[in-house]
Parts: C-alpha cells; structure tokens; sequence
C-alpha cells in the first residue's frame, strides 16, 4: 500500500520489529534501476552469444577437424546440453 492507501501493485518488504511497510521501488534511484536493467540485458546477450557462436564457426570448424555434418551435429548436441 502506498500513503494514501491504495496498492501500488509492487512488492513490498515487512520489518518485524515495528510492521512498517517498506516500497522497494518507491526507495530505489531510478539511475540504479537502469543500471540494473542494463546488467541483466548485457548477461543474457553474453549468454546467447556464447551458446550460439559455434553455430557461426561451423564450416570453420568442419573443415578444422575433418568432421562430418553429423560429427558437427553430434559435438554441438553435447556442447549445448
């Protein structure tokens, strides 16, 4: 609940020793928010990158180690499990 007694939909934190409702969103910087919001897009970029890449050097790595189109398929089925 906000001061004027509606709910604001945002989760809340309760402090045990005086039952003070504490807004997280409303206590945050919306600088530190953005902050926030852009580590978490950088991480799942980084994380899509590295799991697609060896998509992207598949002839490379055919013609690297001789390996057959199953050869590949099979190396990339065990590297993305």
């Amino acid at each position: 609940y906000n001061k004027k007694g509606k709910t604001t939909g945002i989760p809340t934190i309760v402090k045990e020793q005086d039952n003070n409702n504490i807004d997280i969103a409303a206590n945050s910087r919306p600088s530190f928010r953005w902050i926030v919001l852009m580590i978490i897009c950088f991480s799942m970029f980084c994380y899509s990158y590295c799991y697609d890449n060896p998509v992207a050097l598949q002839s490379q790595l055919q013609s690297r180690y001789n390996l057959s189109n199953i050869q590949y398929n099979l190396l990339y089925s065990a590297y993305t499990f």
